[in-house]
């Protein structure tokens, strides 16, 4: 069985979707501060540490803020991860994404 089929998985998407769209439809009253996102993300990275979308925006995130230095070490898991587990035919849209995310910060 692949790991995208799995409940844990399309559990830890839906949790992501949602974030994705919080942030970008910041609704009075649903609107969460970068702490909080950072807290949501790392929740869905311990219920299905396969998610790489999480596990990169995760780290990402933690580099933006100043974060103790492990974020490099997330950032490659995620990476490794959307090597292994994410889908061939996006991998080069992913991939030039991450590496503008980074060079951006």
């Amino acid at each position: 069985m692949r790991i995208q089929d799995t409940d844990a998985w399309k559990a830890a998407e839906w949790r992501y979707t949602s974030i994705q769209t919080a942030l970008m439809m910041p609704f009075p009253g649903l609107a969460r501060s970068p702490g909080e996102t950072i807290e949501e993300l790392d929740e869905i990275v311990h219920e299905c540490p396969e998610f790489y979308p999480a596990v990169l925006e995760l780290g990402l995130r933690r580099m933006a803020s100043g974060a103790d230095g492990s974020e490099a070490e997330e950032i490659e898991t995620g990476l490794r991860l959307m090597l292994d587990v994410g889908d061939p035919q996006h991998t080069k849209e992913e991939a030039t994404a991450l590496h503008d995310n980074i060079e951006n910060l």
